[in-house]
């Protein structure tokens, strides 16, 4: 829900009416106070963290993929013996017969 909320919002704040605000204000020199503090600029840090969990989220795809790969790999080596049985006996091959 938060982060619902927040994608929402805009980038950046409305800006206010600073006569309206130092007219009224009760403490004089305040709204100064605040336009000093909305110059302020904080460093923004590094994401580094967003690649390792989208790596990790990756691994996780594959791994959930990975029972239906195998279970094809398992069905397709099942149908090996099959087509050795089926194949013509050594001693009637020709040399192009066992690459097929």
């Amino acid at each position: 829900m938060l982060t619902c909320g927040l994608a929402t919002l805009p980038g950046k704040p409305p800006a206010f009416g600073r006569a309206y605000y130092q007219a009224s204000a009760a403490k004089a020199g305040g709204v100064d106070d605040f336009e000093k503090f909305n110059r302020l600029k904080a460093p923004v840090p590094e994401d580094r963290h967003a690649v390792q969990a989208d790596a990790e989220e990756n691994d996780v795809k594959r791994c959930a993929e990975s029972p239906s790969l195998s279970k094809a790999r398992t069905k397709e080596r099942e149908r090996e013996p099959e087509k050795m049985k089926n194949r013509s006996p050594w001693a009637r091959m020709t040399p192009e017969d066992p690459n097929e």
